[in-house]
């Protein structure tokens, strides 16, 4: 069982993991309120609109449908993905599709991985975060808090297991939970045509029995 549930993407309420980890929730609010204020900044909006290429909206484009893995596996060893980041102050910054915060939190038993704004228009390239470089790329689960705008409009793209692109789409109120393995690849991507907000942890790996039981309670089993 627990190798199937390493397969999927599992959508689980906020109620459910913040009951089993509260430093989530420590975690969660303060940035959600900070988001909510900055969402109503147009100018932020429009600068993040002003950066996006033609490249980088090919990007955005490439993630409604299976993506040529050879090219997006060169982009993401060799880095070539990669944009120059633009500073808008208060710790955030435009990266690519998304505009990032970059203060994240320490937390004893999980590492945060990203706190992520996509404006409408935003999204993550296909990626596997293949442990090419173990030191940076851990394998393990990953939990994303989401949070959007309007529902229906933004979601979590990835290959399944039967090689077909899946579409997760983002629930107000609950997180996108996966794993990623160390021995084989794990594409996937992020779109958004509304505010989207995310923060994502991967929890340490002393914590992966109580994912499990998060995932089972979950699914009501």
């Amino acid at each position: 069982m627990i190798e199937e549930m390493r397969r999927t993407v599992h959508q689980i309420s906020f109620d459910v993991l913040f009951s089993r980890f509260p430093e989530l929730q420590a975690v969660w609010f303060p940035l959600h309120q900070k988001w909510k204020d900055l969402c109503t900044n147009t100018s932020w909006v429009d600068r993040f609109q002003e950066s996006q290429d033609i490249a980088q909206r090919k990007f955005f484009e490439e993630t409604q449908y299976l993506p040529d893995v050879e090219r997006y596996q060169r982009l993401e060893q060799l880095g070539e993905e990669q944009r120059e980041a633009i500073e808008f102050g208060e710790g955030w910054y435009v990266n690519r599709g998304k505009i990032a915060y970059t203060r994240l939190a320490w937390l004893p038993s999980f590492e945060q991985r990203g706190v992520f704004w996509y404006p409408k228009g935003g999204y993550r390239e296909w990626h596997s975060n293949f442990p090419y470089n173990e030191h940076t790329d851990r394998a393990g689960w990953r939990i994303y808090l989401v949070d959007v705008e309007e529902e229906g409009k933004s979601g979590f793209q990835y290959i399944n297991k039967e090689g077909e692109c899946t579409h997760c789409a983002d629930k107000k109120g609950y997180a996108n939970v996966f794993w990623l393995p160390h021995d084989r690849f794990f594409w996937h991507a992020v779109f958004s045509h509304t505010n989207r907000f995310s923060c994502g942890f991967h929890p340490l790996p002393h914590l992966n029995a109580s994912i499990h039981d998060a995932l089972l309670a979950s699914s009501g089993l």
